[in-house]
């Protein structure tokens, strides 16, 4: 009887917490397409290739499918595709010629990790 009464409050908290956007062990994760996925740690972003736990800290993303489109604190831009798994770097005079790159807007870092859905990805 006694431990039926622990029952009800412990699936309760199990379920919110499961529930809850929380991250309660100081990295977060959100998924973006094709498996790549940006990694928030102690204010810093980094792009994650598919499987990887690591990758390059980066300053602006953007994307429109399959393109993913990301810089580096004044670097090149880094072009994924994501349905070819491809991977170049482009100059900023290439990306304002190129009609695929131009067309994508890109942002903030932390302005794109606050409108992807940690639990859906967007392709």
């Amino acid at each position: 009887m006694i431990r039926n009464c622990y029952l009800g409050p412990l699936l309760t908290l199990a379920i919110v917490l499961c529930s809850c956007d929380l991250d309660l062990i100081g990295v977060d994760l959100k998924t973006i397409a094709g498996g790549y996925r940006l990694k928030h740690v102690d204010g810093r972003y980094s792009l994650l290739v598919p499987r990887a736990t690591g990758g390059p800290i980066i300053d602006e993303i953007g994307w429109k499918k399959p393109i993913i489109i990301f810089r580096r604190s004044g670097s090149e831009w880094d072009v994924v595709n994501t349905d070819r798994a491809e991977h170049l770097h482009v100059s900023d005079e290439e990306r304002k010629r190129d009609e695929r790159y131009r067309s994508i807007a890109t942002e903030s870092v932390e302005a794109a990790w606050n409108r992807l859905d940690r639990s859906r990805p967007l392709w």
